[in-house]
């Protein structure tokens, strides 16, 4: 009985990850290539979707295929997802005619701001309509040359397939122009702004299959012709599944670039299946969002380790041990954090400012740091004592997640366990995605097989008092 493989392949901010696994969800092989984005003006990011999208998709399945040998004719599927929300003009070649404005380039939020009564109060600038007001107003002629606008997943099943879609995840966020009872653009608003709904794409469940890997680039990836490619989503939701979050109240945790912790109010495959939201409700619930955290943990770990005046390497392993060795106390310093308050409504604010409280002449730099390793877990309490029923466990993921020192930190903090595995990603997600659209595993058994080979982080009992007062004097 020949075996069926999944391929799924994850497009982030500065890694690209590729991931192979199995009927029963064991990964088979897996890459990843880091890449920098370009900033070529403060507050804007940018990818080149011919190196950072496809280049890197090219690069790693090939690398893939040639790991796995001639088990690479046993790959059923392929899905992608990528960061978003992302906008990229391409001529009606599929070519791109810029590179691509990334979710936390900020060029456009003033516009947003101009056009929320319009579009609805929940504008951050990196939605569809203030992207194509700004091109339109500063690059009129790459808009009267734009056929197709490209998500960076769409981007990659288009050059896959040839097929020009996205899904609906997508474009329910993409600011107040997508409508769920019809499943299509609503053409009303899109021309209100000059723009034909002949320009998007196709809406499709991320579930459903897109179309099937053509001859040419079969051969150039060393994959066999055919091969059905899902028409994917966002990284969030690949990442969500990815790290065993699966049903109706399952909360992920993302120790990332970008604090995050996010709900499912509904059971992942109505999302991938249907992609239909029921009551407005999009299946997603947003609890925390720290922008730029991950960064400014990184930041201060460079200044503690005097890596700012070396340029040395930053070891943030060394600062855990550090943090560990520190007694937990009722006068431990305090890390406050807090965004300007100029764009304390933006998600992606650039500048988050942040305080010490308590600091003495014989503080240390464990101290220092394990403050705001806390400081994250007083703003993940903080979002859980807002909702209505506490969640029974969190799903963690993102580079810090394999701290042992902040997991715990945090599972202390909350008094709540964490499931953690090294192999949660939004890769993972995709491959899991690969084979579920095609009926080639049973997600069920493989998300509760997954869940039982995670590391579970408990929390202790003997810490939750002083947390307690902690987490008043940080609240107060």
């Amino acid at each position: 009985m020949t075996t069926r493989l999944f391929l799924g392949v994850d497009i982030g901010t500065t890694v690209v990850k590729a991931t192979v696994i199995n009927e029963t969800g064991r990964i088979i092989a897996e890459r990843l290539k880091n890449h920098n984005g370009l900033h070529p003006k403060l507050g804007w990011h940018e990818h080149d979707p011919s190196i950072h999208w496809w280049g890197a998709f090219v690069e790693l399945t090939k690398s893939l295929a040639t790991d796995i040998g001639d088990f690479a004719d046993n790959i059923s599927a392929i899905a992608i997802s990528g960061i978003f929300p992302t906008f990229c003009p391409a001529n009606e070649n599929g070519e791109p005619l810029t590179n691509a404005i990334l979710y936390d380039d900020s060029r456009s939020s003033e516009i947003a701001y101009s056009i929320r009564e319009d579009l609805g109060p929940i504008l951050y600038g990196n939605e569809l309509i203030p992207r194509i007001i700004w091109l339109q107003q500063n690059l009129p002629e790459i808009w009267s040359s734009t056929k197709m606008i490209f998500w960076a997943h769409s981007y990659v099943v288009y050059k896959l397939t040839g097929v020009y879609c996205v899904d609906s995840h997508n474009a329910y966020v993409a600011g107040g122009i997508f409508d769920d009872t019809t499943f299509d653009w609503n053409t009303g608003k899109l021309s209100k702004y000059g723009i034909s709904s002949d320009l998007l794409p196709k809406v499709n469940p991320p579930a459903k299959v897109a179309g099937y890997l053509n001859p040419k680039v079969a051969i150039e990836l060393g994959l066999k012709n055919g091969i059905p490619v899902i028409t994917g989503t966002g990284d969030t939701l690949l990442s969500i599944l990815g790290s065993g979050a699966y049903k109706k109240g399952d909360v992920l945790l993302n120790y990332g670039s970008v604090g995050v912790m996010v709900r499912l109010t509904q059971d992942i495959q109505h999302l991938l299946d249907k992609g239909v939201y029921l009551n407005g409700d999009s299946g997603i619930e947003n609890l925390l969002i720290l922008s730029k955290y991950g960064k400014q943990i990184e930041a201060l770990g460079a200044l503690l380790q005097g890596a700012y005046f070396t340029k040395k390497e930053v070891d943030l392993s060394i600062l855990d041990n550090l943090a560990s060795e520190v007694p937990l106390a009722k006068d431990n310093i305090i890390f406050r954090r807090y965004l300007p308050t100029q764009g304390a409504d933006l998600v992606m604010t650039l500048n988050p400012l942040a305080d010490l409280v308590g600091f003495k002449m014989e503080t240390t730099p464990g101290e220092i740091y394990r403050s705001a390793l806390e400081c994250f877990g007083f703003e993940v309490r903080r979002a859980i004592e807002k909702l209505e029923s506490r969640p029974t466990y969190l799903c963690a993921n993102g580079g810090g997640a394999r701290s042992h020192v902040w997991t715990k930190i945090v599972s202390n903090i909350v008094n709540l366990p964490q499931y953690f595995s090294q192999e949660s990603t939004g890769a993972y997600g995709n491959a899991l995605l690969a084979g579920y659209a095609t009926k080639g595993l049973d997600l069920d058994i493989v998300m509760q097989n997954f869940l039982n080979a995670s590391d579970i982080i408990e929390s202790d009992r003997s810490s939750l008092e002083i947390y307690d007062h902690l987490y008043q004097r940080y609240i107060a």
